[in-house]
């Protein structure tokens, strides 16, 4: 379906964090890689993003099989990750956490 790279989710929800009420940045913190995760999910296996940069061929994005299995154990790693820092009221902790993941 979609071919929207699961790192810009985490980026993008880093962005947005820090003007968050600490009970909203505690559940965008758990909810960013739920949503990655559904994306990877809901993305056709295949898919395939090449940059050409100085005349190298750069993949930025691929779904195989392999990759689906690494990005949805790093997913899950990040979800448990944010509900065993759930009790932070740290924004730069909160954020850096997101930025770290995407």
């Amino acid at each position: 379906m979609s071919s929207l790279h699961p790192a810009l989710l985490y980026v993008l929800a880093a962005i947005v964090l820090p003007f968050l009420a600490p009970t909203a940045r505690r559940w965008l913190s758990i909810l960013t890689p739920v949503a990655a995760l559904v994306l990877v999910v809901t993305t056709d296996a295949g898919v395939s993003h090449d940059i050409e940069l100085l005349g190298y061929q750069l993949v930025a994005y691929r779904l195989d099989a392999l990759s689906f299995v690494w990005a949805f154990i790093f997913n899950l790693a990040a979800a448990l990750a944010a509900l065993y820092a759930w009790h932070l009221e740290d924004r730069v902790q909160q954020t850096a956490t997101l930025l770290y993941a995407g």
